[in-house]
């Protein structure tokens, strides 16, 4: 540090910019960049230190001639070795901390601009002595090596005394084996020739392919053109869909479809008789899934012939002795039943889904509300009383209201067992406990479930009991958090209730009259 501190103190700096592009120019041509040292305050060669600053180059490149600047030690670290790879060069600005690196498209102007053909080639290590001289020195030593022998042995063989036979032909097999020896040396001297040969050609080829492959630059795509391009892309865009837009906005204004709170309140009574009628059915999963997997469909076409035609479904079940039912209105098993109301009959426990507290908004609104917002709320101070909704029913038999009657405890039915008749559903808790203190063969889930639509309503993820796969019931999921889900466990149980009660209590629907 101390050296290179006296060195600039005693050199002389140059600091105008022309003056050192003439000087780094005439140092490049005069081979001298290798001598020159370069350090944070410039680059030095003997007494002369070249400030490290920007300067402007007027170079020529592919895309024409521009004007462009980089410090002095980029562009030094660029001349320092003009056949230098990208990477190479690049580590080497990141050494010296150069933090503006000549830019691939302006590499061949800045060199061309600053050094000869001549300066380019010699800045390169110099090449090796042509191989092809040497091999040919060493073919003509090894020949005459080889023939010197063969000379001699030809001289000591004239000039000696003749041999009787026996000598002759031993000096006659001598001969013959330096012969082939001289042949075979040969053959090998030939074969290597031609290696050298095939050597040197194959270097030309690789020098040729490479200069080849150095000529071809890509094209680098200024942002001045890029922004150009694109603008004429968009242009065209933007002019091929002026039509297509025009007819897009034009098709989705609300002209012609104006309505206000008059029209709303003319078709308010037509809308309340399709949301009447309407009955959710679910989802396309809840569609397409039986009630048991491992049965067919069957059981659904036969509920349907027995509603629609009763008298050929009575016969294709083998009642031939059964005498036709009368014209007019179908023969009806429980006459008593006419006018009174069906019976729903829910659970008692707290740990169900639906109870007392909730089913009413469940069974008429078809919304589940927990059962702690529900006492919240006020439902759960009614006491024993009893809850009713009425409910528009579309069946076979006609359609007219009904009116439901909700209980959880069905010891108020009496013994009478045509009140128990009424008992058209009933929402099971999953154990067999719940039915224990009911009448007569009620208390059997089996008989139970055959005399009524059995419903297990569970909430999503919960275990179903065990016994409850070997009752006859419909099972349904309620969704935790999802409200709008609720519609499917609804409908679920209303659409296999229509269907039960049109089959085994169609005196609690609504009768058509002829």
């Amino acid at each position: 540090s101390i050296c290179m501190y006296y060195i600039l103190t005693m050199a002389t700096t140059v600091s105008d910019e022309k003056e050192i592009v003439a000087t780094l120019k005439q140092w490049s041509q005069e081979r001298k960049l290798h001598e020159a040292k370069l350090s944070p305050e410039g680059l030095t060669l003997g007494q002369t230190l070249l400030e490290n600053k920007k300067l402007s180059l007027d170079i020529v490149t592919e895309n024409g001639p521009k004007s462009a600047q980089y410090t002095l030690a980029s562009i030094y670290l660029q001349l320092l070795d003009p056949n230098q790879k990208l990477l190479a060069y690049r580590k080497a600005c990141k050494t010296h901390n150069v933090n503006d690196p000549v830019a691939v498209s302006d590499k061949d102007g800045v060199i061309s601009h600053l050094m000869d053909a001549s300066a380019t080639v010699s800045e390169a290590p110099p090449a090796q002595p042509a191989e092809p001289a040497a091999a040919a020195a060493a073919a003509a030593a090894t020949t005459a090596t080889t023939e010197k022998p063969l000379e001699r042995a030809n001289d000591q063989a004239a000039s000696a005394p003749p041999q009787p036979p026996k000598d002759k032909e031993v000096g006659e097999s001598a001969q013959d084996k330096r012969r082939d020896h001289h042949k075979s040396s040969r053959g090998r001297d030939r074969h290597k020739d031609r290696k050298r040969s095939s050597s040197g050609k194959d270097r030309g080829r690789g020098e040729e392919k490479s200069a080849h492959k150095k000529k071809k630059v890509k094209e680098v795509v200024t942002t001045e053109e890029l922004f150009t391009n694109l603008n004429e892309v968009v242009g065209k865009r933007v002019a091929d869909s002026d039509v297509t837009k025009a007819e897009i906005i034009k098709a989705l204004k609300a002209d012609g479809f104006e309505f206000n709170a008059e029209t709303l309140e003319n078709c308010r009574e037509s809308a309340q008789h399709i949301f009447e009628n309407e009955i959710p059915v679910g989802n396309s999963a809840s569609i397409l899934r039986a009630a048991n997997p491992r049965k067919d469909l069957s059981r659904v076409l036969e509920i349907f012939n027995e509603v629609m035609n009763p008298r050929k479904s009575s016969s294709a079940r083998g009642g031939r002795g059964v005498p036709p039912p009368p014209p007019g209105k179908p023969t009806l098993k429980r006459p008593y039943l006419l006018g009174k109301n069906p019976v729903i009959i829910v659970p008692k426990g707290m740990t169900a889904p639906v109870t007392l507290v909730n089913a009413q908004e469940f069974f008429a609104n078809g919304n589940f509300v927990p059962r702690d917002i529900a006492l919240k709320q006020g439902r759960g101070q009614r006491g024993n009383q009893k809850i009713t909704f009425t409910r528009q029913v579309r069946v076979s038999t006609g359609s007219g209201p009904v009116e439901f009657e909700i209980i959880d405890n069905p010891k108020k039915l009496g013994t009478n067992l045509k009140d128990w008749d009424r008992i058209v559903a009933v929402v099971a808790l999953g154990q067999s406990w719940q039915f224990k203190d009911w009448y007569n063969q009620w208390s059997d889930p089996v008989q139970l479930f055959s005399r009524s639509f059995g419903f297990y309503l569970s909430m999503e993820g919960d275990r179903i009991p065990q016994d409850v796969g070997t009752w006859s019931v419909k099972k349904a999921k309620l969704n935790r958090d999802k409200r709008g889900l609720d519609t499917i466990a609804f409908a679920s149980f209303w659409n296999g209730l229509d269907e039960w009660m049109t089959v085994h209590r169609r005196e609690l629907l609504p009768q058509g009259q002829d």
